[in-house]
């Protein structure tokens, strides 16, 4: 068994993204915001030619808030996910969701090396959703990363 292409498909779209950034002496702000909308069409079938493909949503947005002090740094990340077809007729779907997460860390330095300790909550409001149909992602999640970072 070996996969190939069947079809057809035609592809277009935009994306967009800003950024504002303002970094007054030891305080920080960052605001990153991205959009993208990506039209999939399937053109191999003239009874589905004008048909989203399955699992291309066609809207799909995040942004991003940064907050750091010194060596205390904070960030919000919202996604949002337009309607995400199953079906090749665009009869099924999953229904959009927006996420939130959460995180908020402290950096120490030693001389030339670094450790950065963070806490990560993911799906803070604990969003029921699918990324694949009858596959639901994971409620709300807890992390704590630990990174070293040494200098050679």
């Amino acid at each position: 068994w070996v996969t190939g292409n069947i079809g057809s498909a035609n592809t277009s779209g935009i994306e967009a993204s800003a950024s504002l950034k303002y970094n007054p002496g030891s305080f920080s702000l960052n605001l990153n915001a991205g959009y993208s909308y990506t039209r999939a069409k399937d053109i191999s079938s003239e009874e589905i030619s004008n048909k989203q493909l399955i699992y291309i949503p066609l809207h799909k947005a995040n942004g991003i808030l940064q907050v750091s002090y010194r060596n205390l740094s904070s960030s919000w990340i919202t996604s949002v996910t337009g309607r995400i077809y199953t079906t090749s007729d665009n009869s099924s779907y999953l229904d959009n969701y927006l996420v939130n997460s959460l995180s908020g860390g402290y950096k120490l330095n030693f001389n030339e090396h670094s450790a950065d300790i963070r806490l990560k909550i993911e799906n803070i409001f604990n969003v029921s959703y699918q990324t694949i149909a009858y596959f639901p992602q994971p409620g709300r999640t807890y992390f704590l990363v630990l990174s070293l970072r040494f200098k050679t």
